[in-house]
């Protein structure tokens, strides 16, 4: 006698960036790597790392600040709209309190890695507004020839989640 069936499977698959290098070891999802920190647990060697944080939401606060507070030698955090447009905007004062370093306008075009496939940095091209997408913000475009690279040794994904349907 039921008129519905829900699924809630709480599986979550983690949005890609679609750029080289993106697959190298220390390019990690961050909601795993909130994931331990919330359990209390220190991410293994995260202490003194250089750290990149791609994304504007609540999960990049969460992963900047959650990574300063776990003792990371520096965190940027990298939104490739406006700080107005970002979704966690009232957030970015505090995190830069604390110390992380934001910079805006700016999107990923690939993951450095030296021969190990270990990361040595990201590299960003500048953004500027384009025309409204759909949410109404305006769409972000690159401004060729405006690349610039950040030295780092680990990179937090935070660009948001999908769901899971190979189960």
């Amino acid at each position: 006698g039921f008129y519905a069936v829900v699924f809630a499977i709480g599986c979550y698959d983690m949005n890609k960036l679609g750029i080289p290098g993106e697959d190298a070891a220390e390019c990690l999802d961050g909601l795993e790597y909130l994931r331990t920190a919330t359990l209390g647990l220190p991410y293994p060697n995260h202490k003194g790392k250089r750290v990149v944080v791609i994304g504007g939401g609540f999960t990049s606060m969460d992963c900047s600040r959650t990574s300063i507070r776990q003792g990371a030698k520096a965190v940027t955090l990298v939104y490739r709209r406006d700080m107005k447009d970002m979704p966690a905007a009232n957030e970015v004062h505090e995190a830069i309190e604390e110390g992380v370093t934001a910079i805006f306008q700016a999107g990923p075009t690939r993951v450095i890695t030296d021969e190990k496939g270990n990361v040595t940095g990201v590299e960003f091209i500048r953004m500027r507004p384009g025309e409204p997408d759909s949410s109404g913000r305006r769409r972000p475009e690159p401004s060729p020839g405006s690349e610039f690279t950040i030295p780092c040794d680990r990179v937090l994904l935070a660009i948001g989640q999908g769901p899971e349907l190979d189960w």
